[in-house]
């Protein structure tokens, strides 16, 4: 079981390209490596594996999903907004993903579990900024939707 973690993300790129490109016209795939889609699938899994570690009280599970999100949030791969509200958020993101880690090492649920729902209204209100305010996300996109099966043990 412990093999199948370092081989989720792959996996969740992989499926999220299959899957893309299957919806795609022909002969418009799309190049998912940097993109801002496949980082989102990255984001969403690691995101599942936070819950999945709070709801088992997995503490290492929830630090390591802390520091793959606080990995991904500071990679270079992403589109350039310049948006202060768009700033806020991304930096707002970083914070949580670090309180996460050290809630963990504390073995703090309750506060570890507090950190991920404001978390998630994070994610929430980036992304209603993104699609309603910025414009970036197309109504008709499926960013970062993962069949439970691609979280599943």
């Amino acid at each position: 079981m412990k093999r199948f973690w370092p081989l989720l993300p792959l996996t969740a790129v992989l499926l999220l390209a299959v899957g893309l490109s299957a919806s795609d016209q022909p002969g418009k795939a799309k190049n998912l490596v940097g993109s801002d889609e496949a980082l989102m699938a990255l984001k969403l899994a690691s995101t599942q594996k936070t819950l999945e570690g709070l709801v088992e009280k997995n503490f290492h599970q929830i630090r390591k999903a802390g520091e793959e999100l606080k990995r991904l949030d500071e990679s270079r791969l992403w589109s350039d907004v310049d948006n202060p509200e768009y700033t806020h958020y991304r930096i707002e993101l970083a914070r949580q993903a670090d309180k996460l880690i050290q809630l963990a090492d504390a073995k703090n649920l309750d506060g570890a579990a507090f950190t991920y729902m404001n978390m998630v209204g994070t994610c929430i209100n980036c992304h209603t900024h993104c699609r309603d305010v910025l414009k970036i996300a197309s109504l008709q996109d499926d960013l970062g939707k993962l069949p439970l099966s691609a979280v599943a043990k």
